[in-house]
């Protein structure tokens, strides 16, 4: 297997001390605070705030869907959002597979997770209807209600998905820098550690 195997792949990765998450929450807030004291003199920003959370929610899944590239003697690490991570083959110090201590706990994991879901979902469901039967309640103030109940439960997909793919894998590979720790989740670590490790025995 030689590095066109992983050309621009699809592979979750956790990198040590990102910052990604927080470039994307920090501008939610801030602009939900903005949004906040407008809307004492706008009533259109309140609708605002929910849409804002659901874009930052949306960004956050969008940003775990990284891609991985191999180039000759280093590996790009793609995201959405913010600019690729450049991982330099000669910098890796350590590279292991290690077990993936959840994944014996699976099922029992997605079980709950489906069950936080569909309560959600029940909950969502009636407290909109509740809303409805009051007549008396404008129509604007109804749809903000209706988007807003859903946002909690559009937080859980996410956060669903994103840890599916972490928790259906036995095992995953653990990269080391002086500088960072990655973590990569793919089906075969044993070919992608050979991967990395030969290609730097080809570079020193």
């Amino acid at each position: 297997m030689n590095d066109q195997n992983y050309a621009k792949t699809r592979i979750p990765v956790d990198i040590a001390f990102d910052i990604s998450m927080l470039a994307i929450i920090v501008p939610v807030l801030a602009a939900n605070l903005i949004l906040l004291v407008l809307s004492f003199h706008c009533p259109a920003c309140e609708i605002l705030i929910t849409v804002v959370w659901y874009a930052g929610i949306l960004a956050l899944f969008l940003q775990d869907r990284t891609e991985v590239e191999f180039t000759h003697g280093i590996i790009i690490v793609h995201r959405h959002f913010l600019g690729p991570v450049v991982l330099n083959r000669k910098d890796i110090i350590r590279t292991f597979i290690r077990k993936n201590k959840l994944y014996a706990y699976r099922r029992f994991m997605y079980l709950l997770m489906l069950l936080s879901l569909g309560y959600l979902a029940y909950d969502a469901f009636y407290d909109i209807l509740i809303q409805y039967q009051m007549r008396t309640i404008p129509a604007e103030v109804i749809i903000n209600h209706t988007f807003s109940a859903f946002l909690i439960l559009f937080l859980f997909l996410v956060l669903f998905f994103n840890i599916r793919t972490r928790l259906s894998l036995p095992f995953s590979l653990r990269v080391e820098t002086n500088a960072s720790k990655f973590i990569f989740y793919l089906d075969r670590p044993d070919e992608f550690e050979r991967i990395i490790t030969d290609s730097k025995m080809g570079t020193d």
